[in-house]
């Protein structure tokens, strides 16, 4: 039988792996403007994300980063919903 905190660390270095393999988007909530695509990883999206807010003087609501999941295949006339 596999323990909670067992599984919670497999679990954690599966959703890892997955944020590190993933491309990211970054986007202004505001304006629902794309500022950067194609990053890779979590953690730079996360970077690139702080540094595009330090540069446009933007509050930390006003930029967010998601996957790029199911955007490769969308057109250039979609548009993006922010959450």
């Amino acid at each position: 039988m596999i323990m909670f905190k067992d599984f919670r660390s497999k679990m954690n270095n599966i959703l890892l792996s997955i944020y590190e393999e993933s491309t990211f988007y970054i986007y202004r909530t505001d304006a629902n403007a794309v500022l950067a695509r194609g990053i890779n990883g979590f953690e730079a999206a996360k970077a690139k994300a702080n540094k595009i807010r330090k540069t446009q003087n933007l509050k930390w609501d006003q930029v967010k980063f998601r996957s790029e999941h199911g955007l490769k295949d969308a057109g250039s006339g979609s548009s993006i919903s922010a959450d």
